[in-house]
């Protein structure tokens, strides 16, 4: 546990420090541009190095995936009939291939698998630095997603991807070449990308031209959601209500497919929850942008409650919830910019509460705990 929030602490900092010095360049105060790129590099470097410095035992898929792959390429000398016989996405099993062949470890593909995440999630967090605050974005995500991606690696660096040409494309209010390449790049390592990419660009089509009906939709959705979340809630808390200690829990848990879905819904649902707070305050500065990510956030929750039926569900949902990181800061908005110290704390009491109960007590993806190589 400490690892993680060593490396947590430093990363938010720097991400911070970063953030500060490109305010101060943009205001004309300093141009001191070097100094933020400087503390960013630190800041996307810090998750890598931890994630290439762990065992092989941290990650559920590890050993299905980026391992075997990592023991082909030893074999082989020949990437294409490499390609051939790993049968895997493209970009991933070059990625896995090369990382292999110039350092001969399974860290150092542990360590560009992370990079290839970090990178263009910073760039997302980088671009959406005039409507959300940058260190409390990447907070969000390193509590909610990070050790998420220590397993679902190969969906982990198309949603950063995706997230990036999303963020381009809100940027620039069309589709272009460069939103384009980051999808094409997003489905070479999962191919699934290309199916959530359209759907998302067409959604936000429907959503910029018909807003109002939208926003209806939107609430009456949410409504149903949390009510519906409700029976889950109480169905859930008379399983465990005999149940003294959460670690007894955990393993009823990996025992029962279907509680364990039911757990995904409540703690996404509490953290939805918290998220809509950030559309109850009028005529704020990022409403439109946060309502749409917020919709977003929906979808992700009715996929969660596929679960209940198709477990692989899941794996999608996170394409959607990934926006979140964006939604629970947004609750900023609430309080006057001099006053953000109290909600700054209950979003990451929020965010911690979820990482501490399913990475660390349930122990949900197999990345705690934390062992070093």
């Amino acid at each position: 546990m400490i690892p993680y929030l060593v490396a947590f602490a430093w990363t938010i900092f720097f991400t911070y420090l970063a953030e500060k010095q490109f305010k101060k360049t943009e205001n004309n105060t300093t141009n001191n541009r070097k100094v933020a790129y400087f503390y960013s590099i630190l800041a996307i470097l810090i998750p890598c190095i931890l994630a290439g410095l762990r065992a092989d035992s941290v990650g559920t898929d590890v050993h299905t995936y980026s391992m075997p792959l990592y023991e082909v390429a030893l074999k082989y000398d020949d990437f294409f009939k490499y390609v051939l016989i790993t049968r895997c996405e493209f970009l991933y099993s070059a990625l896995v291939y090369y990382s292999t062949k110039l350092f001969g470890s399974l860290n150092a593909v542990h360590f560009f698998t992370e990079l290839l995440i970090m990178l263009p999630l910073y760039t997302a967090i980088y671009k959406h630095r005039h409507k959300y605050q940058m260190s409390m974005v990447m907070m969000s995500y390193l509590f909610l997603f990070y050790n998420l991606s220590l397993t679902m690696m190969r969906q982990s660096i198309a949603i950063s991807f995706l997230l990036l040409a999303i963020s381009i494309f809100n940027e620039e209010k069309k589709i272009n070449i460069k939103s384009v390449i980051l999808i094409i790049i997003a489905t070479l390592f999962h191919t699934s990308s290309i199916i959530i990419a359209v759907a998302i660009l067409a959604i936000d089509r429907i959503i910029e031209k018909k807003h109002k009906f939208v926003k209806k939709a939107f609430m009456f959705l949410a409504m149903v959601l949390l009510l519906f979340s409700s029976t889950y809630i109480i169905e859930f808390l008379s399983k465990i209500m005999p149940t003294v200690s959460f670690l007894k829990y955990n393993s009823y848990l990996q025992n029962n497919q279907s509680n364990w879905s039911n757990g995904n819904i409540i703690m996404f649902a509490c953290l939805y929850a918290f998220s809509l707070l950030s559309n109850y305050k009028k005529n704020n500065e990022i409403k439109q942008l946060n309502s749409k990510y917020l919709f977003f956030d929906l979808i992700g929750m009715v996929m969660l409650f596929a679960t209940v039926v198709d477990g692989n569900f899941i794996r999608l949902a996170f394409y959607f919830l990934i926006f979140l990181i964006f939604t629970i800061p947004a609750t900023q908005c609430l309080v006057r910019k001099k006053d953000r110290v109290l909600i700054n704390l209950a979003i990451l009491l929020i965010v911690f509460v979820y990482w501490l109960i399913t990475y660390i007590i349930w122990g949900w993806w197999g990345t705690y705990p934390f062992k070093f190589m």
